[in-house]
């Protein structure tokens, strides 16, 4: 039976954790999580998790070895900014991961690209950063908010095909040039 623990400290031993088989729930305000504060519109709404870790043999490129797994599922409830419309919108987040706790960079290279690494001490892992990371990696690229209109840009003017055409930017040179085609020649030749 999974022992639940409420996180009281934001540094958790999730070794110890994982050893009793237990997990972690909890929620947080999204304004706790700093790391999130620039891509939202505002810092309302919060996360709701659970964390699972476990222990799992991972096969690395230099051998197989035994490293500290936590599952990660998340609800959260964000306002982002809509590149469309430029006007602010509620974004519900499910987020569901696996996420492998290494030592050092050399570790996080040699696993599977299926894993997604942390580079954390697992006697040590700050639970708000996990947290604000995992969220960060599911937030839209540019979010634009549902039911809107992708906008309609005119680019110079259209002919029979409805493709637009830019003005030449040098039509302008032709004139200064009395238009003679072979100026750029008789110029050449004078020398």
């Amino acid at each position: 039976m999974s022992k639940k623990c409420q996180v009281v400290d934001q540094i958790v031993d999730m070794q110890q954790i994982a050893r009793r088989g237990g997990s972690l729930t909890g929620r947080h305000d999204i304004a706790d999580l700093t790391l999130l504060h620039d891509r939202l519109a505002d810092r309302q709404g919060s996360v709701a998790y659970r964390l699972q870790p476990q222990f799992r043999r991972i096969e690395l490129a230099d051998g197989s070895k035994n490293l500290l797994c936590i599952e990660v599922q998340m609800q959260a409830a964000v306002t982002l900014m809509c590149q469309r419309t430029l006007q602010p919108f509620a974004h519900e987040l499910q987020v569901h991961s696996s996420v492998v706790l290494v030592a050092d960079d050399e570790q996080a290279a040699g696993l599977p690209d299926a894993c997604e690494p942390m580079l954390a001490d697992a006697r040590a892992v700050d639970v708000m950063l996990l947290l604000a990371e995992e969220l960060l990696l599911s937030l839209p690229l540019a979010p634009v908010a549902p039911q809107t209109e992708p906008v309609a840009v005119t680019l110079g003017s259209a002919d029979a095909t409805g493709i637009g055409h830019a003005e030449n930017p040098f039509a302008a040179l032709d004139g200064l040039i009395g238009g003679r085609p072979d100026a750029r020649q008789h110029s050449d030749s004078d020398d």
